[in-house]
């Protein structure tokens, strides 16, 4: 179910940790590895920005990678897949035999799909509510550091909608970039997102917003939150969780500093 994709030209490959296991190479019987960097379209300042995930996000769709499925995912690197997780997989494995398969992991995030004929369901990693019944954003949502106001105008002129604040209510807060959901659907975000990432420049990584590289990152992963919290509202998805956890000690394991974040 798995295919290497990589994003940093200089590191190309590295072992992928399990929690109560050695270190494991990713085993792929078909030989294949996506190299971002090579794809006939191919946007070298996604990742220089920042933008970390979201480049794997738009180039997947602008290079078509992901039209043969119906189900495809990223996650981040740090994720850990615990035993709830690899039998939801399992689980949906099974009910398509004879679909159409495609699965792919990069260093940094991985990324997988498969034939499903669940086309309203979306898998992701929950972090509560992104808005309580009194208009209050969840801490997670970072008000202070990403303008939501702008992230809003930016999906209703997008998608030609009208949408408020206020329907954000009661919504999931999705996070971490980390998703399973429709091809149709992957799409959809990822067209925005490239739209989006020419809106925020320059002011989004300016004072009075944080600088460091990264931070975009940070904006278009609160993006996909509204867009999914957004889609939930409109009945037109429902959000279920992935079970994954997040596992400090992977980084560590693979030698990844998070210096951008002082980490």
């Amino acid at each position: 179910m798995v295919v290497p994709y990589a994003v940093n030209v200089e590191i190309t490959s590295k072992d992928f940790i399990l929690k109560d296991g050695p270190s494991l190479g990713i085993s792929n019987p078909q030989n294949r590895m996506v190299e971002e960097y090579d794809l006939p379209q191919y946007n070298p300042m996604l990742q220089a920005r920042g933008f970390m995930e979201t480049s794997a996000y738009i180039h997947i769709e602008k290079n078509a990678l992901h039209e043969d499925i119906d189900l495809i995912g990223i996650c981040q690197y740090d994720m850990r897949w615990t035993k709830r997780s690899v039998k939801l997989l399992h689980s949906l494995e099974k009910s398509t035999q004879g679909s159409r398969q495609f699965s792919l992991i990069n260093r940094c995030w991985q990324i997988f799909g498969f034939g499903s004929d669940a086309k309203s369901i979306v898998y992701a990693q929950i972090a509560g509510k992104l808005m309580n019944s009194s208009g209050e954003f969840n801490g997670m949502a970072c008000t202070q550091a990403f303008n939501w106001d702008c992230l809003l105008k930016s999906y209703n002129h997008f998608f030609n909608t009208q949408w408020q604040m206020v329907d954000l209510i009661d919504q999931p807060l999705t996070l971490w970039q980390t998703y399973l959901m429709p091809s149709q659907l992957f799409a959809e975000l990822a067209q925005w997102l490239y739209v989006l990432a020419v809106e925020m420049e320059p002011w989004a990584n300016e004072a009075s917003y944080e600088t460091h590289w990264g931070v975009l990152g940070g904006y278009t992963e609160r993006a996909e939150s509204l867009f999914m919290a957004l889609r939930h509202r409109a009945k037109e998805i429902n959000i279920k969780p992935l079970f994954l956890e997040y596992d400090d000690q992977i980084p560590k394991a693979l030698g990844i500093s998070k210096n951008h974040y002082g980490v």
